[in-house]
């Protein structure tokens, strides 16, 4: 899998991708209107792009701790941590924005920006110090670091993706969480957050996929 990641990443455009997560409700707006500032995103990177490489290889020879090597695990790794960061969000504004406007069952969505003439997204900033820990199901943890966090306004023409969980994927999860616990509500919590993370990082893997391999923007919005 991280090969695969890598050698996805590798063809991107050239400033790579930024990823935002709210709700599915939000998403469409944002690919009808754009992203409004303040609108936090975290960032996917090239890995071969040269601005990316200055600025990380600088920053290692500075801080080995806080920057190590680039290696393929270190990026797989952050590509993960990215998504956990805004995928929080995502579950963050699904709760806040269902008491605000009365979004019943609002589903998390992730909208992935894109811009194929160049321009750098990956303006990297160090949020070291925020781990996003995705739990396991054998119980053990691990932090994921992301590649950084940034303001960022966005007009629709740079939204090229959305990644969503609708209500049907939504209780079938519920429903494997439960089979995997007996009545114990904390349990099923826990599977529960697990298993949703699953489902959305593979769909917005499998959408960064699909448009790295696309010659120029999308002709429209890819849903999955």
């Amino acid at each position: 899998m991280k090969e695969r990641i890598l050698n996805v990443m590798s063809h991107m455009p050239s400033g790579g991708m930024a990823l935002h997560g709210t709700s599915l409700q939000n998403a469409l707006q944002i690919a009808e209107k754009g992203l409004k500032f303040p609108g936090y995103v975290t960032l996917v990177p090239n890995p071969n792009d040269s601005f990316f490489r200055y600025y990380w290889d600088n920053h290692h020879l500075l801080d080995r701790f806080s920057y190590p090597k680039m290696d393929h695990s270190e990026f797989y790794s952050r590509t993960i941590g990215s998504i956990l960061y805004a995928m929080g969000h995502s579950f963050k504004h699904r709760t806040h924005q269902a008491q605000i406007n009365a979004e019943v069952n609002a589903e998390p969505a992730m909208v992935i920006f894109a811009r194929w003439e160049g321009d750098k997204f990956n303006l990297v900033w160090d949020d070291l110090w925020i781990p996003h820990v995705r739990v396991t199901p054998s119980g053990y943890s691990r932090p994921y670091f992301s590649f950084g966090v940034m303001n960022f306004r966005s007009g629709p023409n740079e939204v090229c993706a959305i990644a969503k969980l609708g209500q049907d994927e939504i209780s079938k999860i519920e429903a494997q969480a439960r089979t995997l616990v007996s009545g114990d509500s904390i349990a099923y919590s826990f599977n529960y957050s697990h298993l949703v993370c699953d489902a959305l990082i593979l769909k917005t893997l499998q959408l960064i996929e699909q448009l790295t391999f696309l010659e120029n923007k999308p002709d429209k919005i890819l849903f999955l």
